[in-house]
């Protein structure tokens, strides 16, 4: 609980209707959050990061919604750092700035913007609850959490 009593109040204001408004705006962000995720390319062996998010209910009126790590990256964005290779054979990549392939042991990665992708996908999903206060409360709670979570 990131704001004390926020959450309680949210669940007894509404009443019964607030386990089945959770649910309902719950699976809203998790479908919003799939629509706004980037569409690169998955990484060999990995399935594409829309796959990867999900709504799991872990109660009447609570629930999480499941991120892979790199969402945090693709939103957010990094800072400039070091890549160093984890294996002898090193890293191996074409480099449009040389035209050719490169391997090499360690790259300084200048970092990454982000594009906030999970900034807009929380408010979109309050119209999957009727009640305009619950509704508003809900978007609040999703972003105390996701500033908790380092998203915002």
């Amino acid at each position: 609980m990131l704001v004390p009593g926020l959450e309680d109040a949210v669940l007894r204001a509404a009443g019964g209707e607030a386990a089945l408004a959770v649910q309902r705006y719950g699976e809203a962000l998790a479908a919003s959050a799939r629509a706004a995720a980037p569409v690169g390319a998955p990484r060999p062996g990995q399935p594409h990061l829309r796959e990867q998010i999900a709504w799991v209910p872990t109660g009447a009126a609570r629930g999480e919604l499941r991120l892979p790590v790199r969402a945090l990256y693709t939103d957010s964005g990094t800072r400039p750092h070091v890549i160093r290779a984890r294996t002898p054979a090193g890293l191996h990549f074409y480099s449009a700035r040389q035209g050719r392939w490169v391997r090499t042991r360690q790259v300084r990665h200048p970092g990454y913007a982000g594009t906030h992708w999970f900034r807009r996908a929380i408010p979109a999903a309050a119209g999957a609850v009727d009640d305009p206060v619950l509704a508003a409360a809900l978007v609040a709670l999703a972003q105390q959490a996701a500033t908790a979570a380092g998203f915002l």
